[in-house]
Formats: C-alpha cells, sequence, structure tokens
C-alpha cells in the first residue's frame, strides 16, 4: 500500500476514535443531568404543571382536582427552590473543603450534617405536599396516586400503564400541553 494512503487511513481512523471518544464523552456527562423533555430553557412551572395534568390523566382526575394538585406544587415551589439552590451551595463548599490539601475533618463533617438536614427539609416539604394532595383524592384515586409513586420511586421495572409513558408521547409529538 502507497504511504500515502497510509496517512490518509491513519488519520481517518484517528479522527473517527476522537469523534466517537467525544459522543461517548457527551453522552456519560449528559445522562446524570435532569432535563426537561420539553426541551432547555421551559420555565420550572410550566414543567411542573405539565407534569400535574398528566398526573392527572393517569389517576382520571378532573379539571377541577387537577387545578387544586397544581395550586399545592405553585405554594411550594419556591421554597422547594430555595432549599435545592441551598443544598447545591452546601455540597459546593463540601467538594472545596475535600479538595484541599489537608482537610478538616470537623468542618467536613459539619458540611454534612448541614446537607442532611436540608435533604430533610425537602423530604418534609414533599411529604406536606403529598398530604395536601390526599386530601384532594377521593379513596380509590388516593390509592392509585401512592401506588404510583411508589412504582415510580422503586425504579424495578415498568409501572402500571407504562414507564413514563408521557415522555415517549411527548418524544412522538403528542405533547399534551
Amino acid at each position: 500500500m502507497n504511504s500515502r494512503w497510509k496517512a490518509v487511513l491513519i488519520i481517518s481512523i484517528v479522527f473517527n476514535i476522537a469523534v466517537i471518544g467525544a459522543m461517548t464523552y457527551g453522552f456519560a456527562m449528559r445522562r446524570g443531568v435532569p432535563r426537561s423533555p420539553l426541551g432547555e430553557g421551559v420555565p420550572p412551572e410550566r414543567l411542573m404543571a405539565m407534569r400535574c395534568r398528566m398526573m392527572g390523566r393517569e389517576l382520571g382526575l378532573d379539571r377541577d382536582q387537577i387545578e387544586r394538585v397544581e395550586s399545592v406544587f405553585v405554594s411550594s415551589s419556591k421554597e422547594q427552590e430555595e432549599l435545592r439552590k441551598r443544598l447545591a451551595e452546601a455540597r459546593a463548599h463540601l467538594f472545596e473543603l475535600l479538595s484541599k490539601d489537608n482537610p478538616d475533618e470537623g468542618e467536613i463533617l459539619e458540611r454534612i450534617d448541614e446537607i442532611s438536614a436540608i435533604q430533610g427539609q425537602l423530604e418534609g416539604l414533599v411529604v406536606k405536599r403529598l398530604l395536601k394532595i390526599r386530601k384532594i383524592l377521593p379513596p380509590e384515586q388516593r390509592r392509585e396516586f401512592l401506588e404510583m409513586l411508589r412504582c415510580r420511586m422503586d425504579h424495578k421495572g415498568p409501572c402500571p400503564g407504562g414507564h413514563r409513558p408521557h415522555l415517549r408521547r411527548m418524544r412522538k409529538g403528542g405533547l399534551l400541553l
């Protein structure tokens, strides 16, 4: 084989490996980043309203119930966002401490306690929200709602009605807004 063709072949192989590596790295980095199924830049309240409507459809809620569930989410969204910001800041500070040459173990443990407290507040907020939503639902819908949440939190396979079927419908263009 001519030396020119060998050089072209080597350059082609290197280029292909670089492209595959960059794509793999990109997919790996995006994997852990939560993304809106509607795309970037969608306001959180719009995404929250969409999720409430989809959940309402899955449970067979009427329009009034869906609006009341949405209001429960909206009423706690500002507090939830503030807690998430505090959690992110505490985690960033923890990693700053861990990256020092001689980290102070006591300070690290304090930061862990702070992170745990914020996570506990977030969990409490979620439970308060669930208790408010329970009051909106009659017993049969309440059971279905709790089973739907339990299934989604277990991550052990498809939930009744399909695993996250709303995302498949949205990807196919059947946006339910």
